[in-house]
């Protein structure tokens, strides 16, 4: 009993020796990591607000450079500076309304667009629809009192206003009692997203305060300051990012959740690898202690025992601990990649607390690889591509070439005649040879695939489920899939293929489905530019036109693109470095089945 104590009493010692100077060591690396990773994260945030703040200058330059052309170059505009007939005055009027809803139909942000001359008591408006009529009513009560009190030497300048509790950006353009203006509501051009573990705003804010979200803002307890960045609202649990904006007049903000500062790009590689450092120092100490003192010991006293109570053949046996290296192996073949066929093995492997190895997977084709493989890596998940080789093939990575007479070795093995000796060691010398990975062919179609390096082709439906709904896709819809892939991720899938029979032994059809998205949803999909390349999208067909916005994840590159009626194919340009892309439909409905990286 006392040496049992006094082992244990050792062991004890030994591990708090490691164990305290760990933890003091590891909360020293916490600190510094969390200073390293607030900066890191406050400039990733910086940037992509200026890149937000960028885009939307650009949005309302375009708005102010029309406007600007209509009061300089337009001449039914100019009429209005003079008296006119009221079929003149009914036909210009006419005319420039169809120039408004020209542009207004290109940027869904502007909520009217209109003209009054002061001197001739004209006014007319083109108002998107949706806006109540006692709603239009406060807004030209205050355009008309605005205009009157418009002086030339602020023509051209947004502005912010308040009309009746919603905050809008106004341009008042012209000159002598003649002006067009524009009024864009700030809600259109503020975003709101879930990240999963809080939302995320990107929103306006003047020296009162924030002119958007309110409410939410109180609920955070959140106080507009004038620094670039800083932690704020309940317990600083809010990251705030701003911009200041001349051109619309106001402060531009990012409100991040503290929790995003927590990312595995953000963490810095030192606290990483002395963390590690120090846990296996210390599980190897508890392991030699274990092994080569403990366990001895038990094993002495368990045999001391035997001995004492009459077994006198009992000898000394120690055993070993080999559970420390275990991890759980299963196979995937015939499979939809998607989260749900690898989900029951990570429960398992969760409750176990050991690693997962995917050791078999693959006989395939390439677009499954480039879902499956991509994925598993996102969840954590080793994978082995099976077969790494195979003779005369184009779905593995290498290629073997096949022995001259094999032939007659597969027809000896299926009843035929025997080669010879001398004829089989022939034939299988040169296999030996031939399976050596300098006289392989590599098809690098499939390795691109796995890897997502360009030129691979993707499914739309095979967008990123990594880290999860609000960031990788938007997950909006409410009616859930009939179909049996992917399901309760809220993307709209549609069948656009019966399945027949199938193609191939380990033919599961998961590529016979189309991903539907309308206004406003977006998916997003990892990749490797390792160059420049070009994205080709392969559509079906829809009666009415839309919007895409291509966005980048590193670049900052964004692309806007109009799909017409009947369009099957649009294009667009990634940026060397990128490591992934955004689709998002900004306008309309469209059926993306297919993206080629070339």
């Amino acid at each position: 009993m006392k040496v049992s104590i006094s082992a244990k009493t050792v062991l004890l010692k030994i591990v708090m020796i490691f164990i305290i100077p760990f933890f003091l060591f590891l909360i020293i690396c916490f600190g510094y990591g969390y200073v390293d990773s607030y900066y890191n994260r406050s400039m990733s945030n910086r940037s992509e607000l200026k890149m937000y703040q960028s885009f939307l200058e650009d949005e309302m330059q375009k708005i102010s450079f029309f406007m600007s052309d209509i009061a300089a170059n337009n001449t039914a505009f100019s009429c209005f500076r003079y008296p006119q007939s009221s079929l003149d005055e009914h036909l210009n009027k006419y005319s420039l309304m169809e120039k408004f809803e020209s542009i207004m139909k290109i940027d869904e942000r502007i909520n009217l667009m209109g003209i009054i001359s002061t001197e001739y008591n004209v006014y007319g408006t083109n108002y998107r629809r949706g806006i109540s009529y006692d709603k239009k009513e406060h807004i030209d009560n205050y355009i008309r009192e605005r205009a009157a009190l418009n002086e030339d030497d602020e023509i051209g300048r947004w502005e912010i206003c308040k009309i009746d509790g919603t905050n809008y950006f106004l341009q008042i353009m012209g000159s002598r009692g003649v002006y067009c203006f524009c009024l864009v509501s700030l809600a259109s051009a503020s975003q709101k997203m879930d990240t999963g573990h809080g939302w995320r705003y990107i929103t306006f804010a003047d020296e009162n305060g924030f002119l958007l979200y309110e409410k939410e803002m109180e609920a955070l307890r959140l106080r507009w300051k004038t620094q670039e960045s800083y932690l704020g609202g309940r317990f600083f649990q809010q990251l705030v990012t701003g911009s200041s904006s001349d051109i619309m007049g106001c402060n531009m903000v990012l409100i991040d959740s503290m929790w995003s500062v927590w990312t595995a790009k953000s963490v810095p590689f030192i606290v990483a690898c002395f963390a590690i450092l120090f846990f296996l120092i210390l599980m190897k100490c508890y392991r030699m202690v274990k092994t080569r003192f403990l366990l001895p010991l038990g094993a002495m006293v368990e045999t001391m025992d035997r001995i004492a109570s009459g077994k006198l053949e009992s000898t000394l046996v120690v055993g070993s601990d080999i559970e420390d290296n275990m991890v759980l192996h299963f196979h995937r073949y015939a499979e939809n990649p998607d989260i749900a066929c690898l989900k029951p093995y990570m429960e398992k492997a969760e409750e176990l607390d050991i690693p997962l190895w995917l050791g078999e997977t693959g006989e395939n084709t390439n677009e499954w690889y480039a879902a499956l493989y991509p994925l598993s890596e996102s969840l954590g998940i080793g994978y082995n591509i099976w077969p790494w080789k195979k003779m005369s093939c184009t779905n593995s990575p290498y290629s073997i070439q096949k022995p001259e007479g094999y032939e007659k070795i597969l027809g000896y093995i299926n009843g035929g005649p025997h080669p010879g000796y001398l004829g089989a060691q022939k034939i299988f010398d040169e296999y030996l040879e031939n399976i050596k990975i300098e006289n392989c062919k590599e098809n690098l179609s499939v390795t691109c695939h796995v890897l997502r390096r360009a030129p691979f082709c993707l499914r739309a439906t095979d967008f990123d489920e990594c880290p999860g709904r609000g960031i990788s896709f938007s997950g909006t819809a409410e009616e859930e899939n009939s179909i049996d892939y992917r399901r309760g991720c809220g993307m709209k899938l549609l069948e656009l293929n019966a399945k027949e029979e199938k193609r191939f032994g380990f033919d599961c059809q998961w590529d016979r489905y189309g991903l539907v998205m309308e206004e406003g949803e977006f998916a997003c999909y990892r990749l490797e530019a390792g160059k420049d390349i070009a994205l080709n999208l392969n559509l079906e067909g829809q009666k009415d036109s839309s919007v895409l916005e291509i966005s980048g994840m590193e670049s900052g590159m964004c692309r806007i693109i109009r799909v017409e009626p009947g369009e099957s194919e649009v294009s667009a340009a990634v940026p060397k470095g990128e490591t992934g892309i955004r689709i998002m439909v900004r306008e309309g409905k469209v059926c993306i089945v297919r993206l080629e990286f070339q």
